[in-house]
């Protein structure tokens, strides 16, 4: 199956990191956003198709407990929403069911919003990463319907 990736938005900061792409049966159960001031962490947990749990790496650097928006089985990830500037100051997860509180600062540079397209799904995120989220994009795919 392909992705495609839009973005990132934000900062030059920190280096820069991937998600890998998904097999076919797997699915995104869980978003770990770690945010106070501003986002510090991101990090994505995907189920196999035998329910084996698999997270990703967190990207950043982990702050106190993070958010946890945990999907259900039927739901997936359609947007992601925030303020940028040389970090990610703020971000919202949107889901087909459900949009996350605002997480991190109030404040911060511009927009960005990164929507998958109806039959897609946000399955992943690129951007670049250090001592917090300097930048995000997403990464799509097709849902298999």
């Amino acid at each position: 199956m392909t992705t495609r990736r839009c973005g990132p938005s934000g900062g030059t900061g920190g280096e820069e990191f991937a998600d890998d792409v998904l097999p076919e049966d797997w699915q995104v159960v869980e978003v770990h956003v770690h945010a106070r001031k501003q986002v510090y962490a991101v990090q994505i947990v995907h189920e196999t198709g035998d329910g084996r749990r698999h997270p990703f790496p967190v990207h950043g650097k982990p702050a106190e407990q993070p958010y946890i928006l945990r999907l259900a089985a039927d739901e997936f990830i359609v947007g992601i929403s925030g303020h940028c500037s040389a970090q990610v100051d703020s971000m919202r997860i949107h889901t087909n069911k459900q949009i996350s509180p605002l997480l991190g600062g109030d404040g911060g540079g511009g927009a960005f919003i990164y929507e998958a397209a109806s039959g897609s799904e946000i399955v992943g995120f690129f951007g670049r990463a250090g001592d917090g989220l300097h930048a995000i994009g997403v990464i799509l795919r097709g849902r298999g319907l």
